[in-house]
């Protein structure tokens, strides 16, 4: 009953040995998989078709003026329709230039917001580095990969509803990240790149 006893324990001992010899190598070939822990799926709503100049639905309106300036020009000295003309037309180039600005203020955020939008979170090398997928103009992507240590959340998940800014070190302006998106490993993210680090 010894010897039996002993069998069935030296067998045990080596079934517990090889589990978790199995559990060690799953992990390692797992650790060298880069893991997915955030997708945001938004395609399209970078596209800059949306992207409209405010002034351009405003239309000129009719210069009731003109019609009674055109009535009393026989009345009315050279000198004065002189001065009303330059009045209207530094009024229209200050318009046009008041457009072109706007203009190219809301390109450059467009800009700026789709190159700073998150897309997908992906820990690699052991999770030692993350690669960051972020949105471009046009339906084009952008990737880079930062050290973990380098990245810094400012808010915790699931405290509100609006993105979560991420800093990343050496780089200006933050990286936004969109709760609408999927978290598809939410503990392992709140450990890793959830944490608020001093950069």
């Amino acid at each position: 009953e010894s010897r039996m006893i002993r069998l069935a324990s030296f067998k045990h001992g080596i079934k517990s040995y090889l589990m978790a010899f199995q559990r060690c190598k799953s992990n390692k070939a797992a650790s060298k998989r880069d893991v997915v822990i955030y997708q945001n799926k938004k395609e399209g709503e970078f596209a800059f078709s949306e992207l409209r100049d405010p002034y351009s639905s405003v239309k000129p309106a009719k210069d009731s003026n003109k019609e009674e300036a055109s009535s009393n020009d026989n009345d009315a000295p050279r000198q004065e329709r002189h001065q009303l003309q330059k009045a209207s037309t530094r009024m229209r180039v200050g318009l046009a230039t008041i457009s072109m600005v706007a203009g190219f203020s809301f390109c450059v955020i467009g800009f700026f917001y789709c190159y700073r939008s998150v897309k997908s979170l992906a820990l690699s090398r052991g999770g030692i580095d993350v690669k960051i997928v972020t949105y471009a103009p046009f339906g084009s992507h952008r990737q880079l990969t930062v050290p973990l240590s380098n990245m810094s959340a400012l808010a915790a998940r699931n405290v509100n509803d609006s993105p979560i800014p991420i800093r990343i070190k050496n780089r200006n302006f933050y990286f936004l990240v969109d709760q609408r998106g999927d978290f598809f490993e939410p503990r392992l993210y709140d450990r890793t790149v959830g944490i608020k680090r001093v950069l």
